[in-house]
């Protein structure tokens, strides 16, 4: 749930988390207006194929506290990073 002063969080685990990453960043993505998004897609940074399975496979998620790549094998072996695959 979004607010005009931000987003709602009630559980002070996923509060903490939240506020680090906004501290990260330096800015809280919810307190953003709409007018300061880039909607040139021509303008987003480059992203590769290795990138998403980074995040979305390798790294730890936030809810679960743990990676697919404990789980997954490719071709009978564990996965390894992916790096410059576009």
């Amino acid at each position: 749930m979004a607010t005009q002063a931000g987003v709602v969080i009630t559980d002070p685990v996923a509060r903490k988390r939240y506020d680090h990453k906004t501290a990260c960043i330096g800015v809280d993505p919810y307190k953003i207006k709409s007018e300061e998004w880039i909607k040139e897609v021509e303008e987003y940074p480059p992203i590769a194929y290795g990138d998403i399975f980074n995040y979305l496979v390798l790294e730890t998620s936030a809810y679960i506290q743990e990676s697919f790549k404990d789980s997954i094998l490719i071709r009978d072996q564990p996965i390894e990073r992916v790096s410059g695959i576009r």
